[in-house]
């Protein structure tokens, strides 16, 4: 019995079909239900989807405007129509408050319509050439071209979101795209292919335009290496960002990394807002996105005030179930994720850290937690 009933074919979609392989459980992080099995590539079948890519690279840049312009709106149209499913299957398979799931949904249909709208902007640009006499009488014009197979590598922790804002400008550009999606977090970006190969069957556009590898690091090693790739996109830690970018040199390459994001407190500053401020920025998405605040630098002169009300504000915090709209923390994406949190507050705190609130386990949740006084020169700091 699974959590979610599993509304698009088992496999991947890889040319124009599904290839069977095998299974892995995607669990709830919160109760460690199963939430549907997932399909597992490997390094051979991310070369498959690559010779289908290739293949389809012409006529995917000679798709006319209007068609990629439907392509996207009448998936943004099937997206709406199952919205609330989807905010559903990210909660259960990311283990993310509901109320982030809905804004990542949201984002996600915005991403679709701007990728739309783009389609009519994808054009040159004409050049005066004659501001030297040899170049009376005419003008040069450049034009953009589509730049061939994208291949877009998604974090965990805003799955749908992230294939979006990959997925939506290839099929904008007319290139064919593969999704390489995070091991823990396959559901929703399948779903939504799905959804858009049902699409492109129905107005005549490439099937095999969009493809998902799933699978672990040697997919994307793969995938990135090809010499038949375009451009590569990825979304993840920065120590992976960085060995892609020296694996697929010399083709391009867009990085969007993880990063330790700092709020400072200055001496004039709004005490009151800016704690409110740590709690939304810091815990959302149970803490788990590149832009979350991880660290806070206070000035002295205000630092007692500004704890005063981080106390408050961390007091009200609910902790519980994702699929609770009342949530705003809950489990992290898995139990390895949680044990290195868990295992950075010990090293603190051995370090000198203090616990001022949290720090513990809460069923499968770690409760929200601030610690002061960290040393600089450990994990959970840098």
């Amino acid at each position: 019995m699974t959590l979610f009933a599993q509304s698009w074919p088992r496999g991947l979609p890889i040319g124009t079909d599904w290839v069977e392989v095998r299974e892995e459980p995607v669990l709830f992080p919160f109760t460690g239900e199963l939430v549907a099995l997932a399909p597992v590539g490997n390094a051979a079948l991310a070369a498959t989807a690559m010779d289908s890519a290739a293949a389809i690279r012409g006529e995917m840049s000679r798709l006319s405007s209007r068609v990629r312009r439907e392509w996207l709106r009448e998936t943004h149209a099937a997206l709406i129509a199952r919205r609330e499913d989807f905010e559903q299957l990210l909660a259960l398979e990311t283990g993310k408050p509901l109320r982030d799931c809905r804004v990542e949904v949201a984002r996600a249909l915005v991403t679709l319509e701007v990728s739309a709208e783009e389609v009519a902007r994808l054009h040159g640009e004409t050049v005066p050439l004659d501001l030297l006499p040899s170049g009376d009488g005419m003008i040069g014009f450049w034009q953009r071209k589509p730049i061939g197979v994208v291949i877009g590598i998604t974090g965990f922790n805003y799955p749908l979101l992230l294939a979006m804002h990959k997925i939506g400008p290839a099929i904008a550009s007319g290139c064919p795209i593969i999704v390489k999606t995070a091991p823990a977090t396959p559901l929703s970006t399948l779903w939504f292919v799905h959804l858009m190969r049902e699409v492109a069957a129905r107005i005549g556009a490439p099937i095999a335009g969009v493809q998902v590898v799933t699978g672990d690091a040697t997919v994307g090693q793969a995938l990135t290496v090809d010499p038949r790739v375009g451009i590569v996109s990825f979304t993840g830690s920065s120590a992976v960002g960085h060995a892609i970018a020296k694996a697929a040199a010399p083709r391009k390459v867009v990085l969007e990394l993880g990063s330790n994001a700092a709020l400072i407190v200055a001496g004039d500053a709004n005490v009151r807002a800016a704690a409110q401020a740590t709690v939304r920025g810091g815990y959302y998405a149970s803490g788990q996105a590149c832009i979350a605040i991880q660290r806070v630098l206070v000035v002295e002169s205000v630092a007692d005030e500004y704890l005063k009300y981080l106390k408050k504000f961390m007091s009200e915090v609910v902790v519980g179930d994702p699929r609770d709209p009342a949530t705003q923390v809950s489990a992290l994406v898995n139990s390895d994720a949680t044990s290195r949190v868990i295992s950075w507050i010990d090293t603190a705190t051995n370090a000198g850290a203090s616990i001022m609130c949290g720090g513990s386990l809460n069923g499968a949740c770690i409760q929200p937690t601030v610690l002061l006084n960290v040393p600089v020169d450990i994990n959970i700091w840098n």
